[in-house]
């Protein structure tokens, strides 16, 4: 199972509601560590005036607003009384730091807030978490601002039926296992046949998620946007979970195209799983 869990967080409300999420989410799994990384940087003008204040003032004085900013959140946290959780507070950029964080660690999931946007297109491209989703090498659960902590019964996985690695797919039936979920593995092409290696893909799917229940969906539609958001109304899916890399079809589904949105409602999470 998922053992240890990372959040970063910027002290807003939205980075406090995923931090609650993920308390939780380490109690019921009984994880052995919960991360709480915050990352800053302190903005350095140019010129002799700007020089008058040394480095280290300027440092300290971030240092203690820092610290207050967390003993504030921490009071607002009640689940952080029931898990072991940890601090770390580092300058540079998050994307950076996290994935260092994640080496040294030894981290199983990162979980993130985004803040709240009327499509999950507008929630993730306009924040840090598409670019940190895009080039991580561990799986993200990413949650909307206002994601309540409950059992995920039905999660969709959608799968071009390509590269199918099996080590990927953990994360996913970790959290299956702690839910007892239900994965849709939903396919979604504009021809009705699927080639010799996406069939030979499906059938490595079968046999990795023989012990979790799973069903398989084959839908045809030009707009692989519009058949996930109707399959995803139709059954009340409750998590999406992508694999950013490798996989043109999060490109379809992610891509900036102005002319292709994906009208996702805001409280849907989504698990993105990486590869190589």
């Amino acid at each position: 199972m998922i053992k240890r869990i990372i959040v970063p967080t910027d002290f807003s409300e939205c980075a406090t509601n995923a931090i609650r999420y993920a308390a939780r989410m380490a109690k019921d799994i009984k994880a052995e560590e919960l991360v709480i990384l915050h990352a800053f940087s302190i903005p350095i003008a140019h010129g002799e005036a700007a020089m008058t204040i040394g480095i280290d003032v300027i440092s300290k004085e971030q240092d203690d607003l820092i610290e207050r900013q967390f003993e504030d959140m921490i009071r607002k946290i009640d689940e952080l009384k029931e898990v072991n959780y940890s601090y770390s507070c580092k300058h540079g950029f998050i994307e950076n730091l996290l994935q260092l964080e994640c080496n040294e660690r030894d981290i199983d999931l990162i979980i993130m807030g985004t803040k709240g946007a009327h499509t999950f297109s507008e929630a993730v491209l306009g924040t840090n978490a598409f670019y940190i989703v895009k080039d991580s090498k561990y799986p993200i659960l990413i949650l909307p601002e206002n994601q309540k902590y409950t059992s995920l019964q039905h999660i969709a996985l959608a799968s071009d039926y390509k590269y199918f690695e099996p080590e990927i797919m953990k994360p996913l039936r970790d959290i299956c296992t702690l839910f007892k979920s239900q994965v849709h593995i939903v396919h979604i092409s504009e021809k009705e046949a699927l080639k010799e290696d996406e069939t030979t893909s499906a059938k490595r799917f079968e046999q990795y998620f023989k012990n979790i229940p799973h069903h398989f969906h084959f839908i045809l539609d030009h707009d692989v946007e519009h058949g996930l958001q109707e399959y995803i109304k139709k059954h009340t899916i409750q998590l999406l979970a992508v694999v950013p890399r490798k996989h043109n079809l999060y490109e379809r589904i992610f891509g900036k195209s102005e002319t292709k949105k994906l009208i996702f409602h805001s409280e849907l999470p989504i698990l993105a799983l990486p590869s190589e």
